[in-house]
């Protein structure tokens, strides 16, 4: 999806926005493990991949189409 000659900073950019995204969404799974129950941890997470998983067809469909 990157223009060509910046694959790497596409690549740099992907791995900075999922290295930062990474703590609160271990954060946000932690706290629920231990304080409500392990179950709605799942629940939450897989919640969260169904609308990310939505999003992403939606949106690159659309920009692909076009």
């Amino acid at each position: 999806m990157a223009p060509k000659g910046l694959a790497g900073t596409a690549f740099g950019w992907f791995n900075l926005v999922t290295g930062l995204m990474l703590f609160p969404a271990s954060f946000i799974f932690g706290w629920i493990y231990e304080s409500i129950a392990p179950l709605y941890a799942f629940l939450f997470s897989g919640s969260c991949a169904l609308v990310a998983f939505t999003l992403m067809a939606l949106w690159v469909y659309q920009r692909s189409s076009d």
